[in-house]
C-alpha cells in the first residue's frame, strides 16, 4: 500500500541527554537576549518555546509557529 508522506501523521519523540541540554540553552538564551534588548516573549511565544525545548516540534515547526502567532 502506498502512503502520500502529506498524509503520515508525524510521531514527536522527547529529546533527551545533550539534546535537551542543547535546546533548553537556545531558549533560555534567546529568551534573556530579547530582555537585554528590552523585549518580552509573549505567552503563546514562550509555549512555542516550550515545545521546542521539550523536543515536539523542530526548529524549523517553532520558527513558522511564532511567525504565524498574530501581533
Amino acid at each position: 500500500m502506498f502512503v502520500e508522506a502529506s498524509m503520515m501523521r508525524k510521531v514527536s519523540v522527547p529529546v533527551v541527554g545533550p539534546e535537551a541540554e542543547v535546546r533548553r540553552r537556545a531558549v533560555d538564551n534567546a529568551i534573556g537576549t530579547s530582555r537585554i534588548e528590552g523585549l518580552e516573549a509573549s505567552p503563546a511565544a514562550r509555549e512555542i518555546f516550550e515545545r521546542y525545548a521539550a523536543g515536539e516540534i523542530t526548529l524549523e515547526e517553532m520558527g513558522a509557529a511564532v511567525d504565524a502567532i498574530e501581533p
